[in-house]
C-alpha cells in the first residue's frame, strides 16, 4: 500500500473511533464531540463531552482526553502522541493543547463560532507560541457536521415544543 494512503486510511480509523464517541455523547444529550489520543505504540484514549453531565463548562472532550492521558503519562508533555477530535477545538481546549505539545491534530471540521484553530481566532497558529502542532482538516468532516446538525435540530425542535405547551 501507498504510504500516503496508509496515513489517511489511519486518520479516518481513528476518527471513525471519535465520531463514535460523539454518537454516544449525543445520545446522553451532550453536544456530539469526541476526542481520542493515540499514541505510535497502539496505546489510545477516547473521551466525549461531558458538560451536561457534569455541570461544568470545562468539560470538553479534548481535555478530558488529555487529562487521561496524562495521568498515565511518565511526563506533563504529549509530544509523541495525535489527537483526533470531531469539531475545531476552542481556545481552551487549544491551549491544553500547546501546553501539552501535541504535534498532531487532526480535526474532522471547523467551529464557526468557538474554532481556535483558524476558524475564529488561531491559538494552534500563533506565531508568538514556541509550539505549533501539525493540522490535519476535513478528515470524515460530513460525518461530523451531520452529527451536529442533528443533534442542533433536535434541540431546537424540543424547544418549541417546550414554548407551544
Amino acid at each position: 500500500m501507498n504510504p500516503l494512503a496508509a496515513f489517511f486510511e489511519e486518520h479516518e480509523t481513528w476518527m471513525g473511533v471519535a465520531l463514535e464517541a460523539a454518537r454516544q455523547a449525543m445520545a446522553r444529550g451532550e453536544v456530539p464531540v469526541g476526542a481520542v489520543l493515540v499514541y505510535p505504540d497502539g496505546r489510545f484514549y477516547v473521551a466525549t463531552n461531558a458538560m451536561e453531565a457534569r455541570r461544568s463548562a470545562l468539560e470538553h472532550a479534548e481535555i478530558r482526553v488529555l487529562r487521561q492521558a496524562l495521568r498515565s503519562a511518565q511526563s506533563r508533555w504529549l509530544s509523541e502522541a495525535t489527537l483526533y477530535v470531531t469539531l475545531e477545538p476552542c481556545p481552551m481546549c487549544a491551549g491544553a493543547i500547546l501546553l501539552t505539545r501535541i504535534p498532531l491534530v487532526v480535526i474532522a471540521t471547523p467551529d464557526p463560532r468557538a474554532g481556535a484553530c483558524g476558524t475564529v481566532v488561531s491559538v494552534l497558529g500563533n506565531l508568538a507560541f514556541n509550539h505549533r502542532p501539525v493540522l490535519v482538516w476535513g478528515v470524515r468532516a460530513a460525518e461530523a457536521r451531520q452529527l451536529l446538525r442533528d443533534f442542533f435540530r433536535k434541540g431546537q425542535r424540543a424547544k418549541r415544543k417546550g414554548q407551544s405547551a
